[in-house]
């Protein structure tokens, strides 16, 4: 240890952001938690790895690593020291594939890739890697400040990363983690957003079974991860090079629209839907931006849930970038059937290729073998949803309550794998049943809210305004109007009213949902922090911010008296508040919800 390191005061570390801090502090100034005398400093900050590289300071940490920035005593550069984490050593599996996955790093070579200089082991027994200390921001500081980029930059940024991850991948090395968070954009005398990416190979080193995998995964960046996670990965499944570029798919929608593809109620919501939810357009998420058709093409092949269909290889991805590139640059004319990396692929992507649309290709084509076109296709306008759904739908029978569930469940997991129309005809079944059930009415007020949803999840938004109509008229028939189902129809109607931007009628819906469940549930149920919070989101977007501050105000409140104050509930409101906080100016309170928030998902506790 040097004489300076022995004079230093005191310290304590931060068991949630890391932070080293004076001793005499009781509370974490970043997030506010307790801090206990006993929790000593970081024990290699101080010392010398590597034989030359000594550790000056905390950087920060991840689910099974911590980064330090250190100096190389023989030539006094800065360096940055990822090591593994202490209590994870013993684990001899995953201490042998860090070390596998350090020295596979170190091969690559590149200028878009951090450089790795070093592999090695500290005294205490953690391996280690030395790589380059980046000074810049990362794409996603850079969209957190400005919500979005234009198409040009976000050209310019994403060639750089196919370029980085095609040389990644033609050494058999998989990123699995790509996000905004791990492309570095740095200023060099030549070049602005210059890119580096980094944390190469590690998300795969998690364990995926046991209690072990669970513990990791709460400890890791779990709000991060799934937001950008391929369907494969969310599956569980073996992955290959296909997965990176449905992650560059994720972020290079968040790049243009400011929005993430993909997004749940919570992480498994997420990557749940990451398996079968389509994004929404670039049309929808952005009314407002021109986005070239060519561009939007390419994006979603890279979006494609099946890896036959997307890019096969992360070079093909960019040589198409560059033409698009070019044609915005004004250097060449182009259409999507002039992309060589798309030529390769059998069909052109849909913005909505759903499963339905699939089957009704299939049927349409074997109709036309069978028929003269112009008799098969007009029979296919007339009669292609009965066809579907003869052909997909199966029957239950028994008990009728027994029977509805079944259809129920089976349209559940239809809407799942993108077959709408298949779970349409399966609720159409439900509703047929619903009659001989003693309490149908109400059965049926059930199954027309299940029906809009379906609508909404294709955007046929008129049907589903029809359906929740049906299922508040039942309802109000049976005189629930001020019953927690109404409730839930009024939800549905401030959904719909959100998906054509009608922030005003969203309100008013959301509001009346609001009452009823304050008065059947009581004033601190779960529910109404719930609804509260969707207040706050509705009317941000109409730019009543003071407004949205009490929403959130209220919704953080009861969110945590009903469920405790570290459920990813709260994390979810502390984000939008934080969110919210940044438009209002106030930069250190935004930044503290978000810290305390990132603390909730990545606890082991929640």
């Amino acid at each position: 240890m040097t004489p300076g390191r022995q004079s230093k005061p005191p310290t304590v570390i931060c068991p949630v952001c890391g932070l080293e801090l004076p001793a005499t502090l009781k509370k974490c100034p970043q997030d506010g938690v307790a801090l206990a005398s006993h929790i000593p400093a970081d024990p290699l900050i101080g010392t010398v790895v590597g034989g030359r590289y000594e550790i000056l300071s905390f950087v920060g940490r991840g689910g099974m690593s911590v980064v330090y920035k250190a100096r190389n005593r023989a030539v006094g550069s800065i360096v940055a020291v990822k090591a593994l984490k202490q209590d994870l050593v013993a684990d001899e599996e995953l201490f042998a594939r860090f070390c596998q996955e350090a020295k596979a790093v170190q091969m690559l070579i590149h200028p878009n890739i951090v450089t790795v200089h070093e592999f090695g082991v500290t005294l205490t027994g953690q391996p280690f890697i030395v790589m380059d200390y980046l000074d810049g921001q990362t794409l996603s500081d850079l969209l957190e400040r400005d919500e979005r980029i234009s198409v040009k930059r976000m050209l310019k940024i994403f060639i750089q990363v196919c370029d980085g991850l095609a040389h990644a991948h033609s050494h058999k090395i998989i990123h699995r983690d790509i996000k905004p968070g791990n492309i570095m954009l740095i200023e060099t005398a030549n070049d602005t957003d210059f890119v580096k990416l980094f944390d190469f190979g590690f998300a795969k080193l998690l364990p995926t079974r046991g209690l072990a995998a669970q513990a990791l995964t709460q400890h890791g960046d779990v709000l991060g991860t799934p937001l950008y996670m391929s369907p494969e990965q969310s599956r569980g499944k073996d992955l290959d090079s296909r997965t990176d570029i449905y992650s560059v798919g994720c972020v290079m929608y968040e790049a243009l629209t400011g929005k993430a593809p993909i997004i749940g109620e919570n992480v498994l919501d997420t990557m749940q839907k990451q398996i079968s939810e389509v994004p929404a357009t670039l049309e929808t998420a952005r009314p407002d931006l021109y986005i070239p058709e060519a561009l939007t093409t390419v994006l979603f092949k890279t979006l494609e849930k099946d890896r036959n269909n997307r890019y096969q290889s992360m070079s093909d991805l960019k040589r198409d970038l560059e033409m698009i590139n070019n044609a915005v640059l004004g250097k060449q004319t182009i259409n999507k059937g002039s992309l060589p990396g798309l030529a390769k692929l059998k069909s052109f992507p849909q913005q909505r290729s759903y499963v339905a649309d699939q089957t009704k290709l299939v049927i349409a084509a074997c109709l036309i073998v069978v028929c003269t076109a112009i008799g098969a296709l007009a029979w296919l306008n007339q009669h292609d949803k009965a066809v579907l759904s003869g052909a997909a739908v199966r029957t239950f029978s028994g008990e009728p309550n027994v029977v509805i569930a079944k259809y129920r469940e089976a349209a559940l997991k239809a809407v799942q794998s993108n077959s709408f129309a298949e779970a349409e005809s399966f609720l159409d079944l439900a509703l047929k049943e619903a009659p001989k059930c003693e309490s149908g009415e109400d059965v049926a007020a059930t199954i027309d809210l299940d029906l809009a949803r379906v609508y909404m999840r294709q955007d046929k938004l008129s049907d589903a305004s029809k359906a929740a109509n049906k299922a508040l008229s039942l309802r109000e028939r049976l005189h629930q109007s001020n019953q927690r189902p109404t409730a839930d129809v009024f939800l549905c109607f401030g959904e719909i009213a959100l998906a054509r931007d009608d922030h005003k009628a969203a309100e008013g819906y959301f509001e009346k949902a609001l009452a009823i469940q304050q008065r059947e549930c009581g004033p601190m149920h779960e529910d109404v922090g719930t609804t509260l919070n969707e207040l706050g989101r509705t009317v941000e977007g109409e730019g009543n911010l003071t407004r949205a501050e009490g929403y959130y105000k209220q919704a953080l409140a009861i969110r945590q008296d009903a469920l405790g104050p570290n459920k990813a509930p709260v994390a979810e409101t502390l984000i939008d508040y934080a969110r919210l906080l940044k438009r209002l100016g106030r930069g250190s309170e935004a930044d503290k919800a978000k810290q305390r928030a990132d603390a909730i998902l990545t606890s082991p506790r929640n």
